[in-house]
C-alpha cells in the first residue's frame, strides 16, 4: 500500500496544477467547432490579434488539425485573451503574456511556447542553434487532455502495438497509436532491403513509462504513452553524451528512419540543441505548422472523425478509433 502513496500525490499533484490554468479568468464568447461546417468557417468567424496572417492563427490551425477530436473551440476573453477549449471544457490560455526565459517556457509554458519554434521535418544541413528544441516545450495539460490525466487512465487508453517483431503499448488517443503502426509497415520493409539499418533500431529502448524527464518535475512524453526510443546504443542523448560529437551523430544518423517518423506526425530528438537522437515523439501539430508556414495559405483541413469500430480491438469500451494521419510528401 505504501508503495502506492508516491504514484497517487504524483497523480493528485499533476492534476490540480493541470486545472489551475483554466481557473480564476473571466469567461467571455466562446466559439463551439461543432457549430461550423468546416474548419475553416469557423476560425474565420473568430477575430484573432493580428488578423488572418497572425501567429495565432497558424498556431490554432495545427493544434485543431492535429487533435480535431479533443480541441472543441477557442474562448476571447474580455481582456482579448484566447483560451483552446478541449472537449471536457477544460481551457487552455494561448498566450499568457509572461515575457519568459528559455528554462521559464520550459517549466511553465502556454500554448503559444510550445508552438514558438518551427520544427522543420527532411535532412539536418546544419546544427541547431542554442536552446533551438521544437519539441521540448510542452503544456502538460494540453497532453493530458489528450491521451490522458491518471496513469491508470492512460493506460486504459493504450493498446500492445505490433513493431517490428516487438508489442509495444502505445495511446489509441490522439491518431498516435494508427500512426505508430504506419511507421511499423515502412521501417518493416526499409529493414528487409537493407537489414544493416537494424542495429540503429533494436534493441527498443523504451515507450510507455509513467515518470518525470530526467531531472526534472516535467511529466515525460514517455508518460502518455506517445513517444517511442529506439536503440539507445545508436541514439546519443544530451545529458549522456559527455565526449559526444552532437553534429556529427545526427549526420550519421540514417535518414530513412527518421524520414519514416516524419512521414507520419512524428518527430525526431535528433534536431533539438539538447539532443535525443534515439527518441521519436507523437506531436503532428508541429508537422501541420511547418506545413502551414512553408505553403500558401489552405483551407483548415481538419473535420471531427467519425470512426468505425469494426474490430474487436478497435471496439473496447472507452476506447477512440484512431484515423489515419499522414503529411504528404
Amino acid at each position: 500500500m505504501m508503495e502506492k502513496v508516491p504514484r497517487l500525490l504524483m497523480n493528485a499533484v499533476l492534476v490540480l496544477c493541470c486545472f489551475l490554468p483554466s481557473l480564476g479568468h473571466a469567461e467571455g464568447r466562446v466559439y463551439s467547432l461543432k457549430d461550423y461546417k468546416d474548419g475553416a468557417a469557423f476560425l474565420e468567424s473568430i477575430p484573432l490579434p493580428g488578423g488572418r496572417d497572425s501567429r495565432a492563427r497558424r498556431d490554432l490551425t495545427a493544434l485543431f488539425s492535429a487533435y480535431p477530436d479533443h480541441c472543441a473551440g477557442i474562448e476571447l476573453s474580455e481582456e482579448n485573451r484566447l483560451y483552446v477549449v478541449m472537449n471536457k471544457g477544460r481551457r487552455l490560455v494561448y498566450e499568457d503574456g509572461k515575457g519568459k526565459s528559455f528554462r521559464e517556457k520550459l517549466e511553465d509554458p502556454d500554448l503559444q511556447d510550445m508552438l514558438e519554434q518551427e520544427y522543420r521535418p527532411g535532412p539536418v544541413e546544419e546544427d541547431p542553434p542554442e536552446d533551438f528544441d521544437p519539441g521540448r516545450i510542452r503544456v502538460t495539460a494540453f497532453f493530458q487532455a489528450v491521451y490522458g490525466e491518471t496513469r491508470d487512465e492512460v493506460v486504459g487508453n493504450c493498446l500492445e502495438t505490433p513493431f517490428l517483431g516487438e508489442r509495444v503499448p502505445f495511446n489509441v488517443r490522439g491518431g498516435a497509436r494508427d500512426a505508430l503502426r504506419k511507421v511499423d509497415e515502412e521501417l518493416s520493409a526499409l529493414l528487409r532491403a537493407n537489414p544493416p539499418l537494424a542495429k540503429h533500431v533494436r534493441p527498443l529502448g523504451g515507450s510507455f513509462s509513467w515518470r518525470w524527464i530526467d531531472g526534472t518535475r516535467r511529466l515525460s512524453p514517455h508518460a502518455f504513452a506517445a513517444a517511442l526510443d529506439l536503440n539507445p546504443a545508436r541514439g546519443a542523448y544530451w545529458r549522456w553524451g559527455t565526449g559526444t560529437d552532437p553534429g556529427e551523430a545526427r549526420r550519421r544518423y540514417p535518414r530513412e528512419i527518421v524520414r519514416a517518423f516524419e512521414k507520419h506526425g512524428f518527430i525526431w530528438g535528433g534536431k533539438w540543441y539538447h539532443y535525443d537522437l534515439m527518441h521519436f515523439e507523437f506531436r503532428p501539430e508541429l508537422l501541420f505548422s511547418h506545413r502551414i508556414s512553408a505553403e500558401a495559405p489552405k483551407p483548415a483541413p481538419w473535420a471531427p472523425r467519425r470512426q468505425s469500430r469494426a474490430s474487436n480491438e478497435q471496439s473496447r469500451p472507452g476506447k477512440e478509433t484512431p484515423g489515419s494521419w499522414k503529411i504528404e510528401d
